[in-house]
């Protein structure tokens, strides 16, 4: 299912949801290797190495990426599950570790009182804000100036806020907060997919797409929209397997929120637990 992308045929969420614990399941397969290794049964050595190579081929390249350049610009994405999350907490990360752009999904009006109260404006005075009750606002933050702010589509699923980045010293940055319909089994897999052909694909310039995809790189709309120009932050920098979501559930974590970048370079790429939110955060450095 990985390698040949059924879950972008998928309107029904049966196939689409289990591959996002691909990860885990290339693990085991390991196991099942020495298993037959130690049973000396050669058919199955042989089905299972091509079966440890295959998942190989699809993980292995997330922790053999590389640092790159001199970090200079700062990512942050945080989805705030309803607006929910500790503004204090957020707040205090963003004093704290002082990106330049900050991605919000799930960014309600109650949650914008609520981050302005605990002294937000002063520490990212820009804004592009399209708050929802709900889990569908999101807004952009940002060290610098924004202009042109919009959506990505009024057919998305959920708001995805946009704006161009204005660094002084360099060239526009282009700017989404990405925030898609999860593949969840019903007709909710279908806007999925759709919340994905929405998304502009790399162009020439420099871009940052930044928030909750819903999706991990074992999810072939997320591969497809890569493929267009844009590379994964964490991939790229070696750090793929930063776990993301959940982080209030048995669940094992998996990687759902990302920074796709195009005209920039990945230096590192990190997770940090927020109160109050199922979603850890992701803090992303990159070089120009």
């Amino acid at each position: 299912m990985r390698l040949a992308g059924l879950d972008s045929y998928d309107r029904s969420g049966f196939v689409s949801a289990p591959l996002a614990f691909t990860p885990y399941v290339g693990a085991f397969s390991v196991f099942l290797l020495v298993l037959a290794l130690v049973t000396r049964r050669r058919v199955l050595v042989a089905v299972a190495l091509v079966t440890v190579l295959a998942f190989g081929y699809a993980l292995v390249p997330r922790v053999l990426g590389s640092s790159v350049g001199r970090p200079d610009l700062r990512i942050l994405t945080v989805n705030l599950r309803l607006g929910q999350a500790s503004a204090p907490a957020v707040v205090a990360l963003i004093r704290q570790s002082r990106p330049d752009v900050v991605s919000l999904q799930e960014l309600t009006p109650g949650a914008v009182a609520r981050l302005d109260a605990a002294g937000l404006g002063s520490a990212l005075p820009f804004r592009a804000l399209s708050p929802l009750p709900g889990a569908s606002g999101t807004g952009l933050l940002a060290r610098y100036p924004l202009t042109a702010p919009g959506n990505v589509d009024q057919r998305s699923t959920f708001l995805m806020t946009t704006a161009v980045l204005r660094v002084p010293g360099h060239g526009p940055v282009t700017l989404v907060a990405v925030h898609t319909s999860p593949p969840i089994p019903g007709s909710a897999a279908g806007r999925w997919q759709r919340d994905f052909d929405l998304l502009p694909p790399a162009g020439s310039g420099a871009s940052v797409l930044a928030g909750d995809y819903n999706a991990t790189l074992d999810h072939a709309p997320l591969r497809s929209l890569i493929g267009t120009g844009y590379a994964d932050a964490a991939a790229a920098s070696g750090h793929g397997f930063v776990r993301s979501w959940p982080t209030d559930k048995w669940l094992p974590p998996v990687t759902i929120d990302h920074v796709l970048i195009r005209g920039l370079h990945a230096f590192t790429v990190r997770g940090v637990t927020i109160p109050n939110t199922d979603h850890r955060a992701l803090l992303a450095d990159l070089s120009w």
